[in-house]
């Protein structure tokens, strides 16, 4: 049983099947590895992002909110 599970889990979390070694005669969109990761640092850029405090309950709003409700 133990190992069946084992073997469940690296199915599940073992490495893809779908990866695939270099064939002969398929084409590749870059060149090298080096000319893909030039690419990939070309295109990285940093964002900045407003800080958000959020602003505490105020006490009895709940109360207001339900008033209405029967």
């Amino acid at each position: 049983m133990i190992q069946a599970l084992l073997h469940a889990r690296k199915k599940l979390f073992g490495p893809s099947t779908e990866v695939s070694k270099q064939v002969d005669g398929h084409l590749s969109l870059f060149e090298s590895t080096q000319e893909l990761a030039e690419q990939l640092n070309l295109s990285k850029t940093k964002i900045a992002v407003k800080l958000h405090e959020r602003k505490p309950r105020q006490p009895g709003i709940r109360q207001e909110m339900l008033a209405g409700l029967p």
